[in-house]
C-alpha cells in the first residue's frame, strides 16, 4: 500500500488554508496524494500541491506523521507549506481550489482531513506522531451506510 503526503498551505497571516474540491466525490480536502516509489514525502507533498492547485510551494516543516493500524490506512505525512509561485487553477485532480478561513472550512469537508488540520494547528511547532486509528472497518461501514452515493462514486472513479 502506498504512503501519502499532504500539504497544509496557509496564507502569510496563517488565517486561511488551501483546500481542494475532489472531482470524483465532491468533498473538500487538503491537497495531497500518494508518494511515488523512491520519492521523499516532502517532495511528494510539493508535487501534489502543484498538480492539484497550480501553486508552487516550499515545505516549511513536518507537522504530522500518522502510522496505519490496519490495511485500510496508509502511512501519512502532513507538511506545513508556503506558496512561492504559480497561480491557483483547477486540474484533472481538482474541481475547485481556494483558500478558506480555518474556522470556516467549505462543506462537505472530509472528516479525517478536518480532524488532522485541527490537530496540527493546535500542536503549534510540535510534530504530531500517532497511529491512524480513525480509519477503521467500522468507520468505513458507517460512511457507506450514511453516504452510499458518495461511496459508489468513489469506487466508480477508481
Amino acid at each position: 500500500m502506498e504512503h501519502a503526503a499532504l500539504g497544509v498551505v496557509l496564507t502569510r497571516d496563517g488565517a486561511q488554508v488551501l483546500c481542494v474540491q475532489r472531482p470524483d466525490v465532491g468533498y473538500w480536502v487538503l491537497p495531497g496524494g500518494g508518494i511515488d516509489t523512491g520519492e521523499e514525502p516532502s517532495d511528494a507533498a510539493m508535487r501534489e500541491v502543484k498538480e492539484e492547485t497550480g501553486l508552487d510551494v516550499r515545505v516549511v516543516r513536518l507537522m504530522a506523521h500518522y502510522s496505519p493500524v490496519n490495511r485500510l490506512a496508509r502511512e501519512t505525512y502532513l507538511f506545513a507549506c508556503e506558496p512561492i509561485g504559480g497561480q491557483l487553477r483547477v486540474s484533472t485532480e481538482s474541481k475547485k481550489v481556494d483558500f478558506f478561513p480555518l474556522d470556516k472550512l467549505p462543506e462537505p469537508f472530509f472528516f479525517l482531513h478536518k480532524e488532522w488540520l485541527r490537530e496540527v494547528m493546535s500542536a503549534e511547532d510540535r510534530v504530531v506522531k500517532r497511529p491512524l486509528s480513525e480509519v477503521s472497518y467500522w468507520r468505513l461501514c458507517w460512511f457507506m451506510l450514511r453516504h452510499p452515493l458518495v461511496f459508489i462514486r468513489f469506487l466508480w472513479s477508481r
